[in-house]
């Protein structure tokens, strides 16, 4: 269990880690990215729960790129309590919580985030 549990903190780490420098991206389907940033969230509603800003990117039809403002979160991993109670063969998938400028939660893997900034992102904000 404790193997697991160690796989999934270098997990966690590994994600956070390929970011430590700048900014990590994921595309959409508006034409965008989603975008994590390490600054701090700068909506005064979301910042205790989502500390880091994030933001979106669509593309409209006349080809503006429009940016929509966000949080984002990393839960933590288990403690070693919580992770005693993960039936064996249950394989824990290293998340982020990104809210977005209506409010909205979205969940989504660490997995689709990569560090290579997309050459048709415009720059940031």
């Amino acid at each position: 269990m404790l193997n697991r549990l160690a796989i999934l903190v270098m997990c966690l780490l590994f994600s956070v880690n390929a970011s430590a420098e700048s900014e990590i991206y994921m595309a959409n389907q508006a034409g965008g990215y989603l975008v994590l940033t390490h600054d701090e969230c700068s909506t005064p509603s979301y910042k205790d729960k989502f500390p880091f800003r994030g933001y979106g990117t669509e593309i409209k039809s006349n080809g503006q790129q429009v940016f929509h403002e966000g949080c984002y979160m990393i839960p933590p991993p288990p403690t070693p309590e919580e992770a005693k109670s993960i039936p064996p063969g249950v394989k824990l998938i290293p998340v982020i919580n990104f809210i977005d400028d209506e409010g909205t939660v979205h969940t989504l893997s660490a997995d689709w985030f990569t560090s290579e900034k997309p050459e048709d992102l415009a720059e940031t904000l």
